[in-house]
């Protein structure tokens, strides 16, 4: 059974997303057969009222992410400061986001129209996506109307960049066709129907809200969303109203307002509906010539109430989808390039398409005219084309089919993968485990990693046998390992010793050093002593995966400009299992403005060059290693890092003891090498300001999590002697 993860979505609020969910599920189990679908849902009780039949269909909602600070980031992205809408999404994903993603075969990216600026910078949608393709997974953005983003030029580059990363793009209308193939370049587009043309009908008694109108309803659909469209003299609502005068006087129409956004059940009143009740407070006089929909019908219901009406006029993209499939001739209020590109793929022109800033009474009139005047050559163009519309719909659901068989390896066999930095990878795909080819040959099959480890110890007699057993174990075995006493003042330079002689001669070199200066003064003892090309950190409390080193060399020697590469860590006890190797396995490079946000890079998971120019500032005995990296990163050195965890801390991050239990003094330290690194001219004032900013962010959520710590070990119940 195929399993997919519908990214973007977040509400059946919008009728035009629940259409889209419930289309794309009837798509996929018409090519698949019975899948399994995760539906990201902000109100999983409510979307699951809105189709109660979703379980049957194969669908499970689960929590959706749209962390409260998004919106406050994506307003500073307005800012105008280039390198804020480069940034993307930087901020970290939670974990139970990771397992909902890992969990599933590939991951379609929905909503119609979240890739572009519509509702701003889609800096979390991005975001999300970015980190599916991170964990491996396929990522098609389905059925969508993409871009201009040329009015955030600073913008295009980067959004380009993630675009062209994506399994392919199938885009409902040839607006956005032609502006992904030949403004931005893209060679992974193809052309489909919005998925809601195959929407179904669900029946329900129209009688106690049809308008009366002898010769036929017309629906109408406006909302508040317009009105950011609208010309500044334009007064919307007042020329609506006009018009639903005209066509109910003047044609004997009856007039059916169509609410197409609208709260959910157990939700207080918004969306179409109060703003279109303001509509029909002004035209109470036409009393039950013009009437309103309920609104809270699902999708299909609305789409069968469509049906029924012999015009529609929209706004809703989704509303004049339910339209048209329906064979109702449509106008289109269009507020960006989706209605155009839908109208123009249908009849060839955009006659039914009437821009929000040249809305009013006489261009609504003329558009009714014509609606009246073509009405059966438009209901005999829509009964040729809806049907090659579906076809596209299920064409499209075939070449997924593709992606997966060739991607995953339809659970057969292994599928050679190529890294964002050409590192070929080879996933194992019936274990679950990854093997690294370097020029055919497997890099476990070499002597040794050409790696010197370096561990500084202080007072670490209990956890050092484990921290250089995990080093022994590695399928590709570094050189050397340099054990350095920062002056202990016990029994530990001895137990090093002893640990040490437990290793072939000379493969653990133990250092002392005479005095203490902190990890920072032993590392950098390690590093001037090390006699290998790369060097490896780890701490004498940590632990590495055995596939650490062979997953990094491998991943230098195919990009030999990378100086320094890390990967992911998770804090684990050490009597639990190791976490496997994720296939695919995959390298990005790290770019400078993700180091604004925190440090991407554990030490214990860094392994860089040893000839670089830069040292471990002594100076600095908290954060030292971030300072050291952002100086590299800052420089302009190639930086990266491996999709997989391969490395484990033994104790939580913070809160737990040892130096960054203390948090004020963590902070203060972050805030001297961010000074640093101004004075060094590496960071620019702005970038310092906004990294200061995600600082305070992060400090207060480490001081809410360190409360919510305190409260439950308050709360623990005590065991009496």
């Amino acid at each position: 059974m195929k399993s997919f993860y519908l990214s973007g979505q977040r509400t059946f609020g919008n009728r035009g997303c629940e259409a889209i969910v419930r289309s794309t599920v009837g798509l996929l189990r018409a090519q698949f057969g019975d899948v399994r679908v995760l539906v990201p849902s902000r109100h999983i009780e409510r979307d699951r009222a809105q189709w109660p039949e979703a379980a049957e269909a194969g669908v499970t909602f689960v929590r959706a992410y749209l962390p409260r600070y998004a919106h406050y980031w994506v307003n500073l992205q307005r800012l105008p400061l280039p390198f804020l809408k480069r940034m993307g999404w930087p901020f970290p994903m939670p974990g139970w986001l990771e397992e909902q993603i890992a969990s599933v075969d590939a991951v379609l990216a929905i909503g119609g129209d979240n890739y572009s600026l519509d509702y701003r910078i889609p800096s979390p949608v991005i975001g999300l996506d970015k980190f599916a393709m991170d964990l491996g997974k396929p990522v098609i953005l389905w059925g969508a109307s993409v871009g201009p983003f040329e009015k955030e030029p600073a913008f295009v580059g980067s959004v380009a960049r993630h675009l062209s990363r994506m399994e392919f793009i199938a885009v409902r209308e040839s607006v956005s066709y032609a502006y992904l193939t030949q403004t931005l370049g893209l060679g992974n587009v193809v052309q489909m129907a919005d998925p809601a043309f195959t929407l179904g009908k669900e029946a329900i008694d129209l009688a106690g809200f049809w308008p009366t109108g002898g010769n036929g309803i017309l629906g109408v659909n406006v909302s508040a969303l317009i009105e950011r469209y609208k010309r500044q003299e334009q007064d919307i609502r007042t020329e609506v109203a006009e018009f639903i005068r005209h066509a109910v006087r003047e044609h004997g129409l009856g007039v059916l307002l169509v609410p197409h956004v609208n709260p959910l059940k157990g939700q207080h009143a918004g969306g179409d509906a109060t703003y279109m009740a303001g509509l029909q407070e002004q035209l109470r006089d036409l009393g039950t010539s013009v009437t309103m929909m309920p609104h809270q019908l699902n999708a299909e219901q609305i789409k069968y109430v469509i049906s029924h009406l012999r015009f529609f006029m929209g706004a809703r993209t989704h509303a004049t989808i339910a339209a048209l499939s329906s064979g109702v001739p449509t106008v289109s209020i269009a507020y960006s390039v989706k209605a155009r590109g839908i109208n123009r793929d249908l009849f060839g022109n955009e006659e039914a398409v009437l821009q929000t800033p040249d809305l009013s009474l006489q261009s609504l009139r003329g558009r009714l005219e014509w609606l009246l005047r073509e009405e059966q050559a438009l209901k005999a163009t829509l009964a040729a084309r809806i049907p090659q519309l579906q076809h596209q719909g299920r064409q499209a659901a075939a070449r997924i089919s593709d992606v997966l068989a060739r991607d995953i390896g339809n659970d057969a066999g292994s599928v050679p993968v190529r890294s964002s930095n050409g590192t070929m990878i080879e996933q194992a795909a019936a274990v679950g485990e990854a093997r690294v080819v370097v020029d055919g040959q497997d890099a476990a099959d070499a002597a040794r990693a050409p790696v010197s480890v370096v561990i500084p110890c202080f007072r670490c007699r209990s956890t050092i046998a484990d921290a250089i057993a995990s080093v022994a174990a590695q399928t590709l075995r570094p050189a050397e390992v340099l054990l350095v006493d920062d002056c202990s003042g016990d029994d530990t330079l001895e137990a090093l010793h002893q640990v040490a002689s437990g290793y072939e001669p000379g493969w653990v070199k133990v250092i002392a050093l005479a005095e203490n200066g902190g990890p920072s003064r032993a590392r950098n003892a390690g590093w001037e002593r090390a006699g290998q090309p790369y060097i490896a950190f780890l701490d004498a409390d940590d632990t590495w995966h055995p596939r650490k080193l062979e997953l990094q060399v491998t991943a230098l020697r195919a990009d030999p400009a990378i100086a320094l590469i890390a990967h992911r860590m998770t804090v684990r006890d050490r009597d639990s299992a190791v976490p496997g190797v994720r296939a695919p396995v995959r390298v990005g490079i790290v770019g400078r403005r993700r180091l604004l946000l925190n440090n991407p890079f554990p030490t214990a998971s860094v392994v860089l060059r040893r000839d670089l120019p830069f040292r471990f500032d002594e100076n600095f005995r908290r954060v030292e290693d971030f300072l050291l990296w952002a100086q590299i990163a800052f420089s302009g050195y190639r930086c990266a890092k491996i999709n997989q965890v391969l490395a484990s801390w033994h104790k939580p991050n913070y809160g737990a003891g040892g130096l960054t239990e203390d948090l004020a003094a963590m902070h203060a330290a972050g805030r001297k090498v961010r000074l640093e690194l101004v004075r060094q001219g590496l960071l620019s004032p702005p970038e310092h300001a906004f990294a200061r900013l995600m600082s305070v962010v992060r400090r207060t959520r480490r001081n809410l999590l360190m409360r919510v710590r305190r409260q439950a070990d308050r709360a623990r119940p005590r065991q009496v002697a």
